[in-house]
């Protein structure tokens, strides 16, 4: 027999209307996830690879490591990886710079922190450094060596540039006066000088005998992420937002002059242009615009490097394309006109 009931309702408790969780409590909750390993990393984009000094391998930025990887064959030859403790996490790196004589690269990582690692040997996986540099507040975003490998300059995301003493593994100065992060280091050995570029749009030159900022020059794109220094002509390329290229001169020029005369340089002034009567207390590096260099990309230059006797200039952009300039003297130029 078949009957007809009426589903009778169930008594269920009345919940208090709560309100959505908000965006902070969403994010908090996925701290609970953290990192455990990667696998086949290549190159990470902390920091710009670089060629040994023989040219038989590359040395790339691997997370929290440095990979030397042959041209020749596959695999990696070594990693150079910090030791990691139980009181800090591993930190990325975020720069990356080889030594002039290809004995040693200068790593900088997220932490603030600059190591130095041996690149010969023959160990797979190497986690003792020569020496670990402690200076920054923030990430390590650039890094330079001067030409005899002495002394090594950075610059990171908390605006300063730090010079190291590489033979005495040691801080030698910190160079404060960008007001945003240092971007790009170049050394000025026979001006006993440093350039630095920010992204607050200015490039300063620092003499390192006083330490101290002799000249400030803005940029028109506002932003500069790159420089570099081919002393073997006198010149300086700094790169900015927009594909901005600019061309600097680099001369010895008076900065401060006796009492009573005149205190200052003109652009362009050199050692041989001091007016006479006035004795120069004070001759430093000094930097004047020549002009732009017209590129094909409207994205900013992430990179430049100047060869080493200075003929070619190579530019990579943040679009992951590339510029290869040459540079040629006057009598080229006399034969093309």
């Amino acid at each position: 027999r078949l009957e007809r009931r009426r589903a009778q309702p169930v008594a269920q408790p009345v919940a208090a209307c709560q309100p959505p969780p908000s965006s902070a409590t969403m994010v908090r909750s996925y701290f609970r996830y953290t990192e455990e390993a990667a696998w086949a990393v290549a190159v990470s984009g902390g920091a710009r690879i670089a060629a040994s000094a023989d040219g038989r391998s590359i040395l790339t930025p691997m997370l929290e490591s440095v990979g030397v990887w042959p041209l020749r064959g596959g695999g990696t030859e070594r990693r150079m990886r910090p030791r990691p403790t139980v009181a800090a996490t591993a930190s990325e790196t975020t720069a990356l710079q080889l030594s002039p004589d290809g004995e040693a690269v200068a790593v900088g990582y997220s932490d603030g922190t600059v190591r130095l690692w041996p690149v010969a040997g023959r160990e797979p996986l190497l986690e003792e450094e020569r020496v670990a540099l402690s200076g920054h507040r923030s990430a390590v975003l650039c890094l330079a060596f001067a030409p005899d490998g002495s002394q090594l300059a950075s610059g990171g995301a908390d605006t300063l540039v730090v010079l190291w003493d590489v033979v005495a593994e040691a801080g030698v100065c910190k160079l404060r006066g960008h007001r945003g992060p240092v971007t790009g280091v170049a050394m000025i050995a026979s001006l006993g000088a440093l350039a630095s570029v920010s992204k607050d749009g200015t490039l300063r030159l620092w003499d390192l005998h006083t330490q101290h900022c002799v000249q400030t020059c803005a940029s028109p794109a506002g932003e500069l992420w790159s420089v570099d220094m081919d002393e073997s002509a006198g010149r300086l390329l700094t790169g900015g937002a927009g594909g901005e290229l600019l061309l600097w001169t680099i001369a010895k020029a008076e900065v401060a002059g006796s009492a009573g005369g005149e205190s200052g340089a003109a652009d362009g002034a050199t050692e041989e242009a001091t007016p006479v009567g006035v004795d120069p207390l004070w001759m430093a590096a000094h930097a004047t615009l020549r002009g732009s260099i017209a590129t094909t990309s409207s994205a900013k230059v992430a990179q430049i490097s100047c060869s080493a006797d200075g003929g070619i200039v190579g530019v990579l952009y943040g679009d992951r394309t590339m510029g290869l300039w040459r540079a040629r003297d006057g009598g080229e130029r006399l034969k093309r006109a």
